[in-house]
């Protein structure tokens, strides 16, 4: 499992990724247009689930970080859960086995840093949209969609993409 000193300099990525994707959604850049279809395609529904992100991230919220020890055969990358007890904000991302291998299916050309630390940069971006942004609830209709399919899903459908944690995670992870 990831070590607290290895997991800084992840989280630190997801941080700069968070601000740079805010800037680039309200610039319009190219990474907004390929996560999310474009200007017009659901930009007010980005541009306030980023600013939620910027402002979670500066707040004094906890969000702890652990290894899923409930399921030690579990093959997945995460899973996030807000605390019962919490009133205030604590989120809990269990981290599978899979969040420290080498990434199988998302190497591909689209993404920004491609390897073990853009994978998991990915991740945590993705798991946090869940929590602070209320991606893919299961009220609604949305289910996840992994690289492919996401960029896909901006161009054909961008609000669904503006409620998909991986488009999240893809963008944040292209702005950092």
């Amino acid at each position: 499992m990831v070590t607290q000193q290895q997991f800084k300099p992840i989280w630190s990525g997801m941080v700069r990724g968070v601000n740079a994707a805010l800037a680039n959604a309200t610039a319009r850049g190219p990474e907004f247009r390929q996560w999310f279809g474009g200007y017009a395609a659901r930009r007010d529904i980005v541009l306030a689930k980023m600013t939620r992100f910027v402002t979670f991230l500066t707040s004094p919220n906890t969000v702890v970080i652990q290894p899923r020890i409930f399921d030690p055969t579990a093959t997945d990358y995460g899973h996030t859960y807000q605390l019962p007890h919490s009133t205030t904000g604590q989120w809990i991302v269990y981290l599978g086995p899979s969040f420290n291998n080498q990434p199988s299916i998302w190497t591909a050309a689209n993404m920004a840093n491609p390897g073990v630390q853009g994978n998991q940069v990915i991740t945590i971006a993705h798991e946090m949209s869940h929590a602070i942004l209320g991606t893919n609830k299961p009220d609604r209709f949305y289910d996840e969609h992994y690289e492919a399919a996401a960029l896909v899903l901006a161009g054909a459908d961008p609000e669904y993409a503006a409620w998909n944690a991986d488009n999240y995670g893809f963008f944040i992870e292209a702005c950092m």
